[in-house]
């Protein structure tokens, strides 16, 4: 009698499902409008450029405060609240608390990538 085994990689996949279906889970649901003067991380989609991310920014009528470890990541802060819908016209996929996240959304002055020089320019030296 012979029993049949499933291959050793199945696991690894079910594993890897759960815990990229868990991770989408919890950040849809951390998702939250923009409240009036406060932090906000705003995720753009993957292929989003620096000056994109930043031009959505500008056209919610928001604040650059800091840019992310990727160029599709900014923390901002707005005037006026934003809802969810507004945001996600402009090209944001998730809006984030941006000290939740911190350690993974933002980096230290002296690293950022594109986006950093790009400020530095329009500022006296």
């Amino acid at each position: 009698m012979t029993t049949r085994s499933s291959p050793c990689w199945l696991p690894w996949i079910a594993g890897t499902g759960l815990a990229l279906a868990s991770t989408l889970v919890l950040a849809l649901l951390a998702t939250r409008p923009a409240a009036p003067d406060e932090q906000i991380a705003l995720v753009f989609a993957p292929w989003t450029q620096a000056g994109e991310a930043l031009a959505g920014v500008a056209a919610l009528d928001g604040r650059l405060v800091r840019v992310g470890s990727f160029d599709n990541v900014l923390v901002a802060v707005f005037d006026r609240p934003k809802s969810l819908a507004s945001l996600r016209r402009h090209g944001v996929w998730l809006a984030l608390d941006p000290l939740a996240l911190g350690g993974c959304l933002s980096q230290p002055t002296a690293a950022r990538g594109t986006l950093g020089p790009a400020l530095r320019q329009g500022s006296p030296t």
